[in-house]
């Protein structure tokens, strides 16, 4: 008895490790697919990298977040201009952004490894999940939805601490993370509620009020501390953005669950059929008996995405631009595959009980699309790059010519972010240059400046620089 006891536990870990392993493996490949892709231009950068960028360079040398307007950084919050300091210091931010690449890629595998019961569904998650395009293309800019994403699945496996242990420090955990993430995107702000509403909710009767005012006014204050500094500084909280004259526009609405279908068909499906796939999920996810971490992650994406189609009703941040709403989306991404798989899961422990070998076939067939899409992807950034991050710029002759001079000047432009982006400089806006002394002026849509003779020309093909005379 004792014999065939140790027999089946050792088969047990074998196939354990087998499934282990083959995580291990697809970690590996989008590791190396991470590499590829930016042997030749490095990280890619766009406007808002350049924002960041610049930022850092300006607290690292002036110790004060400046944007390129020349003004005190209040468009984006600090958290992520402070991790690309810590990079420029060490030298290390390259190395830094692909650490939080290989991090969430545990991080997910921890999660799924607390949630799933059988491995077969863990496993095939997990794989969903690290080759989901939108997860692995916002690891490769400098874009602040990597780290966004790291404090998320910090978020989500606290949470699973707290329901499994509610104690003061699980309880402490969870605010912790909570306040950091508005502090790396503002979009955080609906973390606070949602995290306070949870707290609420899952807490036992006697306490459940004192925790989740706890967890709201110890979530909030670090968020507060930087609308107060901003107020100071600036005598604005945020950025205005522009209005939204429009108020709810159904495209507000269907523009994001039309870019959720391309997680699992392609975007050049029919709009019909792309809106059925996401119908068809959630219908999916409302079927299954609701379980704690259904549960869980149902409300947490419901929570994000309801929360920036109400922003949007108000304020334009661009939730009907595909482009937008892929960034938007991303932070979530990992979630809405779990979702889909434990949904998948639940089905089949209770209703209909598929064999594994089918279950992993038509996994199987499925894959097809999204490694292709990303094969295809990957093949195209390694050979021409993205956003700023292209032949176009890297080797023009203006830039070369800026990344020789000595660094981390202040340069004057009339494209700050694109020289942010791409030198080793910061760079200010040539019409907000108050009291600002530079020696370089660099322009890409303008022939010529004032007091001109003050500076000698130099002209590449793709823009002018002027540099002030000794």
């Amino acid at each position: 008895m004792k014999y065939h006891t140790r027999k089946s536990y050792l088969k047990k870990i074998a196939s354990q490790s087998k499934s282990d392993i083959l995580v291990l493996i697809v970690i590996t490949i989008v590791s190396a697919a991470f590499f590829y892709v930016t042997t030749n231009f490095g990280l890619f950068t766009t406007h808002d990298s350049g924002i960041y960028l610049n930022a850092a360079r300006f607290l690292s040398s002036n110790n004060e977040l400046i944007d390129v307007w020349n003004n005190s950084l209040i468009l984006y919050p600090p958290l992520y201009p402070l991790f690309l300091t810590i990079g420029k210091i060490t030298g290390v931010t390259y190395g830094m952004h692909f650490l939080v690449f290989i991090i969430n890629c545990f991080l997910v595998w921890k999660f799924c490894g607390q949630i799933f019961v059988t491995k077969l569904f863990k496993t095939l998650s997990i794989i969903a999940v690290i080759t989901t395009l939108p997860f692995f293309l916002v690891h490769l800019f400098y874009w602040s939805e990597g780290v966004y994403i790291l404090l998320s699945l910090c978020f989500l496996l606290s949470s699973l601490h707290y329901l499994k242990k509610q104690t003061f420090k699980t309880l402490l955990l969870l605010a912790f993370i909570t306040a950091l993430m508005p502090l790396q995107r503002l979009v955080g702000v609906s973390l606070i509620c949602y995290a306070s509403i949870f707290v609420f909710l899952v807490s036992d009767k006697t306490t459940r009020i004192k925790k989740g005012i706890f967890v709201f006014l110890a979530s909030s204050s670090a968020i507060l501390l930087w609308i107060i500094r901003n107020i100071i500084l600036t005598g604005r909280a945020f950025e205005n953005y522009q209005s939204n004259t429009g108020g709810f526009l159904l495209s507000q609405l269907y523009t994001p669950l039309e870019f959720l279908s391309t997680y699992f068909v392609p975007l050049t499906f029919s709009f019909s059929i792309k809106i059925g796939i996401v119908i068809g999920v959630f219908v999916l996810i409302l079927l299954v008996n609701k379980t704690q971490h259904i549960l869980l992650l149902t409300s947490y994406v419901l929570f994000y995405v309801l929360f920036i189609i109400f922003v949007d009703v108000f304020k334009d941040v661009g939730t009907t631009n595909l482009d937008n709403i892929e960034r938007y989306l991303s932070v979530v991404s990992p979630m809405v595959m779990i979702l889909v798989f434990l949904s998948l899961e639940n089905i089949q422990k209770t209703t209909l009980k598929f064999k594994p070998q089918i279950i992993a076939l038509l996994f199987i067939l499925w894959f097809i699309y999204p490694s292709y899409r990303m094969y295809k992807n990957v093949k195209m950034w390694h050979g021409h790059g993205a956003g700023y991050s292209t032949s176009y710029w890297i080797d023009s002759k203006v830039i070369v010519w800026l990344n020789n001079i000595e660094p981390d000047k202040v340069v004057l432009s009339d494209n700050p972010t694109l020289i942010a982006s791409l030198t080793n400089h910061k760079s200010i806006y040539l019409s907000n240059n108050q009291g600002v002394e530079s020696k370089y002026i660099v322009l890409f849509n303008q022939e010529d400046i004032k007091h001109k003779n003050l500076y000698r020309k130099i002209e590449f093909p793709k823009a002018n620089v002027f540099m002030k005379y000794e």
